[in-house]
């Protein structure tokens, strides 16, 4: 699952940390937003666009829309054609991305295609937080530890592990391979079986 696809279904979720400032820093990042005419009315026409916008009050989508100013996470331009942009910040883009890796799942196959995903990762000592918030994430989505730093799944999930990697600032000390046999997988495929997957 890439960024906007992630950022897509956590629009369209229930989820309690939907929040109105993340969900307006999400819309925001789906592409640039131009508003006609005065800015205030057509913050609530962004909202329109989705269905979560008509939980919010008009002093929740402007006290979102400010704080979000004064975090410097968006940038607004006013032109003399009346017209005013708002995009994210380069300091906003980061927090979408934190947004992204928290909302993230792999999406799991109809079949299972026989192959297991082997991630592998050897970080250097100095990368102690960034190994832990790896580990964490890793086995948040799923992934069964095989060895200390080695991890096991079994649908594709390279997309996902690489763009935790790159948050991190690690993609170059983990690997992926893809295994079509291993000798001994019985015991991971019950591991698996039990949280629900169809092996």
């Amino acid at each position: 699952m890439n960024k906007l696809d992630s950022i897509k279904n956590f629009l369209d979720s229930d989820s309690k940390s939907a929040k109105t400032t993340k969900v307006f820093l999400a819309i925001l990042a789906l592409g640039a937003v131009i508003a006609t005419g005065a800015l205030a009315p057509n913050i609530f026409l962004i909202f329109g666009r989705y269905k979560r916008g008509r939980y919010f009050t008009k002093d929740q989508t402007f006290k979102s829309f400010y704080n979000l100013k004064r975090y410097k996470l968006i940038e607004v331009k006013s032109f003399k054609n009346g017209m005013t942009s708002i995009k994210l910040s380069p300091k906003g883009e980061k927090a979408i991305e934190k947004l992204s890796l928290d909302e993230m799942i792999i999406p799991q196959p109809h079949r299972w295609d026989g192959k297991w995903r082997i991630f592998i990762f050897d970080l250097p000592v100095k990368y102690k937080k960034a190994r832990e918030a790896l580990r964490y994430h890793i086995k948040r989505l799923g992934l069964v530890q095989l060895q200390k730093s080695v991890w096991a799944y079994p649908y594709p999930c390279e997309n996902e592990i690489l763009f935790i990697a790159k948050f991190f600032g690690v993609s170059k000390h983990v690997e992926i391979l893809l295994v079509e046999r291993m000798i001994n997988d019985s015991e991971l495929k019950n591991k698996f079986r039990k949280t629900g997957f169809n092996l």
